[in-house]
């Protein structure tokens, strides 16, 4: 489900999808995708991966919120007790392209896409993706960039999904 709230899709229908996929098919994951720590919390049981989309919506003339990844992350593993795949779809475009504040936004610079990725992976995210489209290619750094985040986060891939053997308590 792609954003449920916007579309107005109560919990509980969504949810008696889940089951009846579930029923089908019980190896089909199911993904939410929401864009609010809200909708987190609303749809949580109707999925199998929670993967919001915690877009930082750069403006001109401003850093963007980059800690918002986290908080997504996070309220993930508060709400479902770790029952549930925490990924995240980061924002890899100019959403000034598809008129959201197009005098005012910004497509994210080079250091808050790694940033933003990094953030992801630090609160626990075991998948990432990237809103992009065609307009990518109007942007050296996503055209070149995200292709390289993805090689890169492949190249780290066993220390991502690895079991931590020490605690940070501990190690600081």
């Amino acid at each position: 489900a792609d954003e449920p709230e916007i579309w107005g899709i109560s919990p509980s229908y969504l949810e008696e999808v889940y089951q009846f996929i579930r029923q089908l098919d019980p190896y089909h994951p199911c993904i939410v995708l929401d864009d609010s720590l809200e909708g987190i919390r609303k749809y949580w049981r109707a999925a199998d991966i929670l993967m919001p989309d915690p877009y930082i919506s750069p403006v001109k003339g401003k850093p963007a919120d980059i800690t918002k990844v986290g908080r997504f992350v996070d309220r993930i593993y508060k709400v479902t007790k770790g029952e549930k795949a925490a990924w995240v779809l980061l924002q890899g475009s100019n959403l000034g392209d598809f008129g959201a504040g197009s005098l005012t936004a910004r497509p994210p610079s080079w250091p808050e896409m790694r940033a933003q990725t990094y953030l992801a992976v630090v609160h626990g995210a075991k998948g990432i993706g990237y809103f992009e489209y065609e307009g990518h290619l109007n942007y050296p750094y996503f055209r070149f960039g995200l292709p390289y985040l993805g090689e890169e986060l492949n190249y780290l891939k066993p220390a991502i999904f690895s079991p931590l053997s020490f605690s940070l308590k501990s190690s600081v």
